[in-house]
């Protein structure tokens, strides 16, 4: 609970006058009626004043003396400076009236309570001018804050895509090395595999003309010794032999010896590129249509592998052969089926 202040301390309202407005009011009054006092005590009537002016003094008569000099010319004394009247007082204007007074006071202390209120509001709208200059001052730099954030977090994510475009294109160049490299090495690989195929064939070619030979002294030997349906029983089990080894004009004219297909394909599998999976069970079946020098003439796809990459690598291998080995006869068939497959040989 608070105590009351005495009405002296109590602060002044903002809606009256207040004690300080009456007080203010009877010392002005209180002053007004002491000025008039004074100068209704202090008025005396005011006394004409008269002034005389001469042009010359009067000159007297002086006494006679013994020897009297010579009369001096007389000379015109100066003319006495003229008297300054003394202005008339005017009279002190009459003391206000207590109304007029009264009206007055009260003036000057709306002037004051105003002039008052002017210096508060001036000072109320400095604070607000300066707080709101503050808040802006304060928002701008939030503003600024939040502007530099999303710069530097947009520049760390231009930097990231970089780092990532740099990271996947040296992965695609690696890559493309690796495949490259690989195809180096698959077509190095078939190039051995053709070339060890081609030393098996002849291998093989050579074995059987040694074997034909050997095959062809022996029929001779018996023919010389033995009687003519002798050597043509020989001739019919040789041209019939069941173990498929060819002999004489006969065995020359029954078709490609066995090693040349490999041949063939040793031939085309070094032109092949193809980067896919590697099986043995993807096995393109061509035909291939030839002239009597080895050209191709015309391949066709009669069974596709199932893939479509294999089948065209294929393809595009038999077209960039373009001549055939010739036979261990030197003669090539006009009309061949090759298979070919990507698995490891």
């Amino acid at each position: 609970m608070q105590t009351a202040l005495p009405p002296l301390q109590r602060p002044p309202s903002a809606d009256g006058l207040g004690l300080g407005g009456l007080l203010s009011i009877a010392v002005h009054v209180g002053l007004v009626a002491a000025l008039a006092i004074g100068v209704n005590w202090r008025r005396q009537p005011v006394q004409p004043v008269s002034a005389e002016l001469w042009a010359t003094l009067p000159q007297t008569a002086a006494p006679q003396a013994a020897a009297a000099p010579a009369p001096q010319p007389a000379v015109p004394a100066p003319a006495p400076a003229p008297v300054a009247t003394p202005p008339a007082a005017r009279p002190a204007p009459p003391p206000p009236p207590p109304e007029e007074a009264r009206r007055e006071a009260d003036i000057a202390t709306e002037r004051a309570r105003r002039e008052r209120e002017a210096a508060q509001a001036r000072q109320e709208a400095e604070q607000r001018r300066a707080a709101e200059e503050k808040r802006r001052a304060e928002q701008a730099a939030r503003q600024a804050a939040a502007e530099k954030a999303a710069a530097d977090k947009k520049a760390a994510a231009e930097r990231a895509a970089a780092e990532k475009a740099a990271a996947e294109k040296t992965a695609a160049a690696k890559a493309a090395a690796d495949r490259a490299a690989a195809d180096r090495r698959a077509a190095e690989e078939a190039r051995a595999r053709a070339l060890a195929e081609e030393a098996r064939a002849a291998q093989v070619a050579r074995q059987r003309e040694e074997q034909l030979r050997r095959l062809q002294a022996q029929l001779g030997g018996s023919g010389s010794a033995a009687s003519g349906p002798a050597t043509g029983a020989a001739t019919g089990s040789a041209g019939g032999s069941p173990t498929g080894l060819p002999g004489g004009t006969a065995a020359r004219s029954t078709g490609p010896s066995a090693g040349y297909a490999g041949r063939i394909r040793a031939r085309i599998l070094p032109n092949i590129v193809y980067a896919g999976q590697a099986s043995r069970a993807i096995v393109a079946e061509v035909e291939l249509r030839v002239a009597p020098d080895g050209s191709i003439l015309g391949r066709r796809l009669l069974r596709p592998s199932g893939v479509a990459e294999w089948d065209e690598a294929v393809l595009r291998a038999i077209d960039k052969t373009e001549m055939l080995p010739r036979d261990v006869d030197g003669r090539v068939p006009p009309v061949m089926t090759i298979s070919l497959d990507p698995g490891p040989r």
